[in-house]
């Protein structure tokens, strides 16, 4: 005697990296699942963008397949976001799930993003209160990324600056870092100041442009009097009965 249909059991899915955000990274673009269950011998499946993909209907599944067949496709080309993946099973042949009750597994798309600075550096002048630095990513990530970064330079010191971490909000395209120069000394020679971004939320990446620096030029007024120093004390050296 045959086993009515509706009494099947869903079927079992087992997905690597199961989880409700998951990313492919290259030359891992596709997924590979095994699809299982009691009594289920056959399957058929079908996986889109989660908005436009119904598990209900018909239209879209695969031809019937050996239960021992994993599902292995690729999804290179389809754009971030959120997937699903719609998996009917047989007892027999013609003993299939009724689409409405498909088993179901979702998860979001995303290629790594890449992190780096908007440019490799820029120049203040003694008195700015504080330098901004800009980080952008190459691509929108659909959760937050944590960015870490480091500073160097001798305004470290003289400012007790220390690294820190910013936060890039989900679907933002950058963020700021912003250092305090609140106590920033005037000083007879350019200092240099330059932060690093030394860690970001996996799976995202740091980008070529890693590090971003500010010049902190003198005052002219210091460079001014320091020129007319050293030039009044070349023309004693050379031409005392002038003085």
């Amino acid at each position: 005697m045959k086993r009515p249909v509706n009494t099947l059991r869903p079927c079992s899915i087992s997905v690597p990296r199961c989880g409700p955000y998951w990313t492919p990274l290259a030359p891992d673009t596709g997924f590979s699942v095994d699809v299982g269950g009691t009594l289920i011998q056959y399957y058929q499946y079908k996986f889109g963008p989660n908005l436009t993909t119904d598990c209900t209907s018909s239209l879209g599944y695969s031809a019937t397949r050996n239960a021992g067949t994993k599902i292995a496709d690729n999804f290179i080309d389809t754009a971030n976001g959120d997937m699903k993946l719609c998996v009917i099973g047989a007892y027999e042949l013609d003993l299939f799930q009724s689409y409405a009750s498909a088993t179901v597994f979702q998860w979001t798309k995303q290629t790594p993003a890449t992190l780096s600075f908007s440019d490799s550096g820029k120049t203040l002048t003694e008195g700015d209160q504080s330098i901004t630095f800009t980080v952008v990513a190459d691509q929108l990530t659909p959760l937050p990324v944590l960015i870490k970064y480091d500073v160097f330079g001798s305004l470290v010191s003289e400012l007790s600056l220390t690294g820190g971490t910013v936060l890039l909000p989900a679907n933002a395209s950058s963020v700021d870092i912003v250092i305090p120069v609140l106590n920033n000394p005037s000083s007879a020679v350019d200092r240099i100041l330059t932060v690093g971004i030394s860690e970001v939320s996996d799976p995202q990446a740091i980008g070529f442009q890693s590090q971003s620096s500010a010049i902190f030029k003198m005052p002219k007024e210091l460079s001014l009097i320091l020129f007319l120093i050293f030039r009044r004390t070349e023309m004693r050296y050379h031409c005392p009965w002038d003085f």
